[in-house]
């Protein structure tokens, strides 16, 4: 891969981590409102070697001006063909929440061109078959409910106009997109699935977390974390080391 990806304003694919030869690529999908740059931190905590790469979904930082998409499978299937210019090597396909939804897809996109994702890691998310259970939200009042019963955005952050805003005008899109998703029960990866569940969570608890081993025809994996919806950035080590495991 060129660093050409990482400049353009209009790419997909952002080099985090950028590794001349990697042995292993991990790229981030983002979760609803976030951004490629939000993954910085994960991706710097990479093993020598492993180069961190993120989505960049357009309607954020510097894709502002390009109006958000508000389906799954086209964020999926743009991510996918922009990372067929990337050399052939083992690849770990990482999504929270929408982002889960998102990896499953661009895996599935990637399979079915050719490619290969050593591994699909997701977390905060029910299985593709299942959905969120929950309809579109009807206003900014609802998205605004459903960041404070998350504690994805702290409250101070939305008491500002301008900022509250700016992030509903991404958020719009974003939530409709990942309640409107939902895939059929035989739709499959041919990668190992890792799901990371977290003990507070308001998404998932065990039983709708392991029913994404239906999703693969490979092997599932469970793994445990403390925290609530957004435990991913409190327990980055942990995270990371799930995120490499075998190695």
């Amino acid at each position: 891969m060129s660093d050409a990806p990482r400049d353009r304003p209009d790419a997909w694919i952002r080099r985090l981590q950028p590794v001349a030869e990697p042995r292993l690529r991990v790229l981030f999908c983002p979760h609803a409102g976030a951004s490629a740059e939000t993954f910085s931190g994960l991706a710097r905590g990479l093993a020598p070697g492993v180069e961190g790469l993120a989505v960049q979904y357009p309607g954020r930082r510097d894709r502002k001006a390009e109006p958000p998409l508000r389906d799954v499978r086209e964020l999926a299937a743009a991510s996918a063909a922009e990372l067929g210019s990337v050399p052939a090597g083992p690849l770990v396909v990482v999504g929270h929440s929408m982002g889960a939804a998102v990896a499953f897809e661009t895996a599935r996109a990637l399979a079915q061109g050719g490619g290969a994702s050593v591994r699909l890691v997701v977390s905060g998310r029910p299985a593709p078959s299942n959905g969120l259970g929950l309809a579109p939200p009807a206003g900014d009042d609802d998205i605004v409910a459903e960041l404070r019963r998350t504690g994805a955005v702290p409250v101070k952050l939305l008491e500002r106009p301008a900022y509250r805003e700016s992030i509903l005008s991404v958020l719009r899109s974003d939530f409709h997109a990942n309640a409107t998703y939902r895939c059929s029960p035989n739709e499959q990866v041919p990668a190992p699935i890792t799901f990371l569940l977290s003990a507070e969570d308001p998404y998932v608890d065990k039983a709708k977390a392991e029913m994404w081993a239906a999703h693969t025809t490979a092997e599932f994996r469970l793994a445990r974390f403390p925290g609530g919806h957004e435990f991913l950035f409190e327990h980055a080590e942990a995270v990371l080391q799930e995120i490499q495991a075998g190695l």
